[in-house]
């Protein structure tokens, strides 16, 4: 079944299975911008307007056509977590009382980070957030609510945050570069290790891990760039807002670098006296990033090389001609 008729035919069925256990309802579809695409959502609104959690279609549609495309027992699912929800909506509303606390001014302001997205691919969700541009990038804000188990909560600051923060976009940029670091350290490695090797890397100093870094670059073959991420590996893309990382390792190889954004969740670095040249850098970057197995669609940053140039600790774009358009 294509999702257009999945979706009309889902939100049919569940009207049916809610008004049976509940009485009346409202059955809608909800359309939000997200980084790099925009997420559609089934809600469920009872009669005393009691509102259940957004379910997302496209991950709805995806266990569908996963296993074997058995409508009645995906129904069944997303029944049964709006039915759990309605009986026991507390987890949800703790949820909402997480973001009302983070919202207050005296709070936010220590849980505020940045991190970079494309400009190209999205315009519509810039629309509705205080952003900043950065070359051919957009700098955002997201909100901390929760770190636990090395899994963070957080929303993206809208421009209706804002104002209820009563906070102006260089108050919420100042308060990121501070707060971004502490709560995301950044990590080098030769290559991007598991999470729970990057979680043993972060235990060091970054100098500490640079060191190891470019001695693995240096005593072999197969590796051509050292990878910048942060822990956890969630948003590294704030590197390239905060070059300290970038320039340290600069430093420690004595050379400008290429930067290739392969991610939101880690950027590559290059030597620019590496025997890489920079059209090759280009192509493997724009194949990589085509490759949505690789780099899924949420998590792609550009298409863009960059320079950073060590002597003056300046980022630029590396070329316009080799410049990959989106």
């Amino acid at each position: 079944m294509e999702y257009m008729k999945f979706k009309e035919q889902l939100a049919a069925a569940m009207r049916e299975r809610i008004q049976k256990r509940y009485g009346e309802c409202e059955i809608t579809f909800h359309k939000m911008p997200r980084v790099n695409g925009c997420l559609e959502t089934l809600v469920v609104s009872l009669q005393e307007s009691q509102l259940g959690p957004e379910a997302s279609l496209e991950d709805i549609y995806e266990s569908y056509t996963r296993n074997g495309c058995q409508f009645q027992k995906c129904v069944d699912e997303v029944f049964e977590a709006y039915d759990r929800f309605f009986h026991a909506p507390d987890e949800a509303m703790g949820q909402k009382e997480k973001l009302e606390i983070s919202l207050l001014p005296e709070v936010a302001r220590h849980k505020i980070i940045y991190f970079t997205v494309s400009y190209e691919k999205n315009k519509e969700l810039l629309e509705m957030v205080p952003y900043r541009m950065q070359l051919d990038l957009a700098v955002i804000y997201r909100l901390m609510l929760e770190v636990e188990n090395d899994v963070m909560q957080s929303v993206i600051v809208t421009n209706e945050h804002l104002k209820t923060l009563g906070m102006t976009e260089e108050e919420l940029f100042e308060a990121a570069k501070v707060n971004t670091p502490r709560f995301l350290p950044s990590v080098a490695c030769c290559m991007l290790e598991s999470v729970k090797e990057v979680k043993e890397l972060v235990q060091l100093s970054l100098e500490e891990q640079i060191d190891l870094a470019v001695k693995a670059l240096r005593g072999s073959d197969t590796f051509s760039f050292i990878t910048i991420t942060a822990y956890p590996m969630v948003n590294c893309s704030y590197h390239l807002m905060d070059l300290s990382a970038i320039h340290m390792l600069a430093e420690r190889l004595g050379s400008d670098m290429y930067i290739l954004p392969s991610s939101i969740t880690e950027i590559m670095c290059v030597p620019t006296d590496s025997s890489l040249p920079l059209q090759e850098l280009a192509d493997m970057l724009r194949h990589t990033n085509a490759n949505t197995k690789i780099v899924p669609r949420d998590i792609f940053l550009s298409n863009t090389i960059y320079l950073y140039k060590r002597e003056l600790r300046e980022l630029t774009i590396a070329s316009a001609y080799y410049m990959i358009r989106l």
